[in-house]
């Protein structure tokens, strides 16, 4: 459809806007993987022998943590002398396969050596630096550490909230319209730009784009959804809610206008080369294809090169 173009309002459902409230109900319910604790760690990937003897070496005190991580240690953590920092629980829990080394290096004390443990990617030692600490959810910093574990791991959660509040939004809106519903929960109304079914964003096309810098709409150019919605809309009519990347967006359609003639021109040239493009490529695949083609090679060979020699 690209001899019509299109504008809309919007309303965005952005995820940054899910509640602190429930990222702290979240957090408080999963305390234990918002723990930290201060580590210094050795890799070895060759086995577990040479892990053993480094072990060894720290125990009895023949070479100093620092030192053995910058020999030995096959991380990037080595060239620090094994210092990784602050670890969270979960953080260590993604380098093993179930939880009890984790609650091991979560057991240990300042200075305490761990055990050689196996993990996904060779062989570790730890040294605490500084034990374990409970999280603090009175913290800002923490709030936001738990927001990003969300966000990375249980962005499931956070995506049916905001589409519940999209649905909620848009069965208001068949009762008092996009603008009352926005003045009701106040959101606002963005706009887009006209533009033509440009799906997978083709150059020679406008693109989907709001003239409002807090609108992104970059994910809207690889949406079959967006653009199967966006353009089944009669005048006036609003969409169901629309899930784009990290927020949910509801359409009403406002204009519909015939493309400026440039764009249209181009189409014409652009439709002219992938034709040919496509002609050329099925071209190729039937007289390249291995099924209509037989290896005769042999066989002429020997009847009309051999003899001659």
């Amino acid at each position: 459809m690209v001899d019509e173009q299109r504008r809309f309002s919007l309303v965005s459902f952005p995820f940054d806007d899910y509640p602190k409230e429930e990222t702290e109900a979240f957090a408080e319910q999963n305390q234990e993987r918002f723990r930290r604790i201060k580590l210094s760690r050795i890799l070895i990937k060759s086995n577990e022998r040479e892990a053993r003897e480094i072990r060894n070496k720290l125990i009895d005190r023949t070479g100093s943590f620092e030192e053995l991580a910058r020999a030995h240690s096959k991380d990037i953590y080595a060239e620090k002398g094994g210092d990784m920092g602050w670890r969270y629980y979960y953080d260590l829990e993604a380098d093993f396969e179930d939880s009890e080394p984790v609650e091991t290096i979560f057991q240990l004390q300042e200075t305490e050596i761990s055990p050689v443990l196996e993990s996904r990617f060779g062989w570790v030692i730890y040294r605490c630096n500084t034990p374990a600490l409970e999280p603090d959810f009175d913290l800002e910093e923490t709030v936001q550490i738990a927001r990003d574990y969300m966000m990375r791991y249980e962005k499931g959660m956070i995506e049916d909230y905001v589409l519940s509040q999209a649905e909620s939004f848009r069965e208001r809106v068949d009762d008092v319209g996009l603008l009352g519903a926005t003045i009701e929960t106040d959101y606002s109304i963005g706009l887009t730009d006209y533009f033509p079914l440009n799906y997978q964003s083709y150059y020679f096309l406008s693109l989907v784009r709001s003239p409002l810098e807090q609108v992104n709409l970059s994910a809207a150019a690889f949406s079959e959804d967006f653009f199967i919605q966006a353009f089944s809309l009669s005048l006036g009519e609003v969409s169901s809610p629309i899930l784009l990347d990290d927020q949910v967006i509801v359409l009403r359609l406002d204009d519909v206008r015939e493309p400026p003639e440039r764009e249209m021109e181009l189409v014409d040239d652009y439709h002219t080369y992938y034709a040919q493009q496509s002609l050329d490529q099925d071209l190729q695949n039937v007289l390249l294809n291995p099924d209509h083609i037989q290896d005769d090679f042999d066989q002429t060979f020997y009847e009309y090169v051999f003899p001659r020699q």
